[in-house]
């Protein structure tokens, strides 16, 4: 059996070498890793950062010469230029604000509504100047054109009387833009039954100024103005039998905001009926009667023709 041999300095020294380079490298990597982790990489930047350049616009042109003209010794001059001084708005005219108003359309309506009926209007007096607007004759001629008073045959009681509405009323305001007192000519056309008025005056065979129905309960067709004030009745006459034809003319006289109004009254819902088809005039294209004819009823109508200054209203 041999005896165990004695380790030498130099066995020593190769065997630790081997453990100092483990050590060392175990080290080396501790420390990569290390810094790995305590000192991470920086996040690349997602945008992108262009240098800054500055672009020097050239100097505008010169304007050109202005143009030569001689004188009167064929030198040269430089021709005058005109001058345009641009326009500007006072402050005071520039606002934002959107301020509301109201509007009466009442006078409008009405024109409106009495111009429907009509197929052209030759206006008469001193109607017809439109050059310069409006004038107050063509405003009356259009506002009262075509007023109608209507009692139709509700229904036969006998061949010489028919029920009917009791009333039938309307009320026109003048609109005009002065204030004197102009005189309306009307043409006063309808089929009626005829009627007696106490007092008054009687300006033709139908048309009586004033006074007041007589209580017989014939049928009653009155015009009124307020301003100047006065009352007119349409189918004065002796009673007959049956419904009349009435064709005739006539005046009234208006003002600025006067009120003319319109009444019929049956007095007790009865009436003579149109028993022999009667048709009111019908021959002027420029006033066309408004209603079917002939018409199962009775009915007046009334067209303005002309208008006048007045400067007597005398009765």
């Amino acid at each position: 059996m041999h005896a165990p041999r004695q380790e030498t300095w130099q066995d020593k020294f190769k065997r630790s070498r081997y453990l100092i380079a483990a050590i060392l490298f175990h080290l080396i990597l501790f420390l990569l890793i290390a810094t790995l982790v305590i000192w991470p990489a920086p996040t690349p930047s997602t945008t992108t950062e262009f240098q800054k350049v500055t672009i020097h616009q050239p100097p505008p042109l010169p304007p050109p010469p202005p143009p030569m003209a001689n004188d009167k010794g064929g030198n040269p001059v430089a021709a005058s230029q005109a001058v345009i001084a641009p326009v500007v708005t006072p402050p005071s005219l520039i606002t934002s604000e959107n301020p509301s108003f109201t509007v009466d359309a009442s006078p409008l309506d009405q024109t409106l509504t009495h111009l429907s009926h009509k197929n052209g209007n030759s206006l008469g007096g001193d109607g017809g100047n439109f050059g310069n607007g409006p004038t107050p004759a063509s405003e009356l001629m259009v506002q009262f054109s075509s007023l109608l008073f209507q009692l139709p045959c509700l229904s036969l009681v006998d061949p010489h009387t028919a029920k009917c509405p009791l009333t039938d009323d309307h009320s026109y305001v003048a609109h005009i833009s002065d204030d004197n007192v102009h005189t309306l000519h009307l043409h006063i056309r309808g089929v009626v039954e005829l009627a007696h008025y106490d007092g008054g005056k009687k300006i033709n065979e139908r048309v009586v100024v004033g006074g007041s129905p007589s209580p017989s309960g014939d049928n009653i067709y009155e015009l009124s103005v307020s301003d100047p004030p006065q009352t007119y009745y349409l189918n004065d006459g002796d009673k007959v039998q049956a419904s009349i034809i009435i064709d005739y003319p006539m005046e009234i006289h208006v003002k600025n905001n006067s009120t003319v109004s319109l009444h019929a009254d049956s007095v007790d819902s009865l009436e003579l009926p149109n028993s022999h088809d009667l048709s009111a005039p019908d021959h002027d294209p420029k006033h066309p009667i408004a209603v079917k004819q002939p018409y199962d009823g009775e009915f007046i109508q009334i067209d303005t023709v002309g208008v006048d200054n007045t400067t007597d209203i005398g009765n």
